[in-house]
C-alpha cells in the first residue's frame, strides 16, 4: 500500500464524489461496484477506502461493510463550531488581501451560485458554494488555513447539502454568501468575519433542527 493517497486516482475521484454529495449518508459502497465505476482494480479501491476512512468520510460497519459516514449531532456541532472560527479568519484575511482581479473572480463565483439557485439546482448549488469558499481560502493566502478548511469542509459536505433542504435555507444561503462576498470586495474585514459567523451559525441551527426532526 502507498504511504500517500495523492497518486491514487480511485481515492481522488471517490473523495470528490463524496464531497460533492454524489452518495447519500449511510449508503453502502461496494468494492466491486466502485472498481467497475472507476475502471480500476479492486485493490486500488480497497486502498482508497483506507484513506477515506482516515478522512472520516466513510466508515466500516459490521454486517454492512463500507458506508458513507453520517455525522452525529455532536460531531456536526463540533466541526461547524471550529469552522466558524477558522473560516471567519479566512474571510478576514481575504478582505485584507483582495485585489481587483480577485474581486472579479469572486463576483464570477457568486454569479454561478445565483444561477444554480435560480435553477433550483441543489447539487450544483452545493458545488458552487464549495468553489466560492475555496476561492476565499485562496485569497486568504495561508496554506495552514487551507489545509484546515479542506479537512473540515470535506467532513461536513453531506451536512451542507442536507442543510440546504431545510425550510428557507436555500434562499437564505444565497443572501448570506452575497453578504460575505460584498464585505470581502469592500475590504471590510470586520463585516466579512461577522457575515461568515452568521452564515455558519445559521447552518448549525439548520443542522441541529434537522437532527431533532430525524430523531422524532
Amino acid at each position: 500500500m502507498n504511504d500517500t493517497p495523492v497518486g491514487n486516482a480511485a481515492y481522488q475521484r471517490l473523495r470528490e464524489a463524496l464531497v460533492a454529495g454524489r452518495f447519500q449518508p449511510e449508503q453502502r459502497l461496494v468494492e466491486t461496484d466502485m472498481a467497475e465505476w472507476l475502471q480500476v482494480r479492486r485493490v486500488e479501491v480497497r486502498e482508497a477506502f483506507t484513506w477515506l476512512e482516515k478522512d472520516r468520510l466513510i466508515e466500516r460497519r459490521a454486517h454492512r461493510g463500507v458506508i458513507v459516514k453520517l455525522l452525529s449531532q455532536d460531531e456536526a456541532r463540533d466541526i461547524l463550531r471550529v469552522r466558524r472560527h477558522v473560516e471567519g479568519l479566512v474571510v478576514r484575511w481575504a478582505a485584507q488581501n483582495r485585489t481587483d482581479d480577485d474581486c472579479h473572480r469572486l463576483a464570477a463565483k457568486l454569479a454561478e451560485l445565483v444561477q444554480c439557485h435560480d435553477e433550483t439546482d441543489l447539487t450544483g448549488y452545493s458545488a458552487a458554494q464549495a468553489a466560492l469558499h475555496h476561492e476565499l481560502v485562496d485569497l486568504a493566502g495561508s496554506p495552514t488555513l487551507a489545509r484546515m478548511v479542506e479537512s473540515l469542509s470535506a467532513q461536513t459536505a453531506q451536512t451542507r447539502l442536507r442543510s440546504l433542504m431545510s425550510g428557507g435555507r436555500f434562499k437564505a444561503s444565497l443572501s448570506e454568501h452575497s453578504a460575505i462576498v460584498e464585505a470581502v470586495v469592500a475590504g471590510d474585514a470586520d463585516r466579512a468575519e461577522q457575515a461568515m459567523h452568521s452564515h455558519i451559525d445559521n447552518v448549525l441551527a439548520a443542522v441541529l433542527g434537522e437532527h431533532q426532526q430525524h430523531d422524532v
